[in-house]
């Protein structure tokens, strides 16, 4: 990857400005993050961040929310927020005539959000829509159940059912903007533009929006909850209307190393994603499961775990059971299957950072949560592609010892 196309400016306060130019592309994207995000959820208000950026495209100090409504429609392709464990997303997309509009628009909003209270009653409505519609969702549950016994306080255990109902009435205006105030300074905001960008008009966007504020704030650190004296769990959801039986399976693996994340990223594919996978070949094809997937979540300053998981016929949920914990622990791996699935990750490299929001999310990935300089986005794709061909099928075997043993998983059952 060549330099120019991948620039960084950080200001005196440290408020960041990243830009990753895609050739051929007419469109351009611009991102407004506050680092803070729904791990940042005080115990007695579980969706605090949720909420905040609800109403970020509210209403502000220049613009009702009709007049948001009325702008975008004219200028912008798309736009929308969302809260991640760690980040809160301002964006918008346009096509590159509007790159004037789209600034202005995403940094109104991120900095000058009026919170109306009448809008408040409304978003409040919503989200507690979308918590019951997650509440509803089996998937969703039997997942909660599964990270609620692999942690015990890490905010990971709240990336699944985790907003409360109650909390999210209690929210008030007032305290929306003792937040904005807090966290919504330079020193805790990173602008990521990507698609057809030019970084130098983007800095000086930024630099007229923003202005200087040398503030900072002190972060938390929390408990990874690894390694720990993890005793085998087991939790059983009855859900009588239910015709399937959804099993899944989880295990923390810790903080990998960056050679062991892709260590963790091929074994995944052996295991559990994709249809040479040892779970779809056992579980769809041989046992006719409904569905089958198998994940790598987590973040780095909170941790990871593998998941697997499955959905089948009740009779066979004993069987299943079974399955989900000796595939991922004990089943055989074979060189050949190896060598497939290596070249196939290694081939699919270049189809990764294809896209604007691929490439911010990369980003934020890599200052959020690592903390890093983008020095380590220099030659990227050519250090990955390099790490997984050194990698050796002895690596895996050794690798899978490691973190991965029935006695270390926990388990998930939602029958009927």
């Amino acid at each position: 990857m060549r330099q120019k196309l991948l620039r960084e400016t950080t200001r005196h306060d440290g408020m960041k400005i990243v830009s990753r130019r895609l050739i051929g592309m007419n469109t351009v994207r611009v991102a407004a993050v506050a680092r803070v995000g729904s791990a940042y959820d005080p115990d007695d208000l579980h969706g605090l961040f949720h909420a905040f950026e609800h109403m970020g495209f509210q209403g502000t100090e220049r613009r009702s929310a009709d007049d948001i409504d009325s702008y975008t429609e004219e200028y912008l392709g798309n736009y929308n927020a969302y809260t991640d464990l760690l980040w809160t997303n301002f964006y918008g997309e346009a096509a590159y005539p509007c790159f004037n509009e789209l600034c202005d628009l995403v940094f109104d909003c991120y900095l000058h959000s009026t919170f109306p209270e009448d809008r408040l009653a409304k978003e409040k409505g919503t989200i507690c829509g979308e918590i019951r519609i997650a509440q509803d969702n089996d998937y969703q549950n039997a997942h909660a159940a599964l990270i609620t016994l692999l942690w015990e306080k890490n905010p990971l255990r709240t990336s699944g059912v985790g907003t409360i109902i109650e909390h999210i009435q209690s929210i008030t205006q007032e305290l929306l903007f003792e937040t904005r105030s807090k966290w919504y300074i330079p020193s805790n905001t990173v602008v990521v533009g990507t698609g057809k960008i030019n970084h130098d008009l983007l800095v000086t966007k930024v630099n007229k929006a923003f202005p200087p504020d040398y503030r900072t704030i002190e972060h938390p650190r929390w408990d990874l909850e690894f390694p720990d004296e993890f005793a085998p769990k087991e939790c059983a959801v009855k859900k009588p209307d239910r015709n399937g039986a959804i099993i899944m399976t989880g295990c923390k693996i810790g903080i990998p190393s960056e050679r062991e994340f892709f260590m963790a990223w091929i074994l995944l594919q052996m295991l559990g994603s994709g249809a040479n996978s040892l779970l779809w070949q056992e579980m769809r094809m041989k046992r006719e499961a409904y569905a089958v997937w198998a994940n790598i979540e987590g973040f780095e300053r909170l941790g990871y775990a593998f998941t697997f998981g499955t959905e089948i016929d009740p009779e066979q949920q004993d069987e299943a059971k079974e399955l989900l914990y000796a595939i991922p622990c004990e089943f055989e791996l074979s060189v050949p299957h190896f060598m497939r699935t290596k070249q196939g990750l290694i081939r699919n490299l270049s189809t990764h950072l294809e896209t604007p929001q691929a490439w911010e999310h990369t980003i934020l990935y890599q200052i959020v949560d690592r903390e890093k300089d983008l020095s380590t986005f220099h030659d990227y794709a050519k250090k990955r592609k390099k790490i997984l061909e050194s990698i050796s099928f002895e690596e895996i075997i050794a690798f899978r010892k490691k973190i991965l043993a029935r006695d270390w998983m926990a388990l998930v059952m939602l029958t009927p």
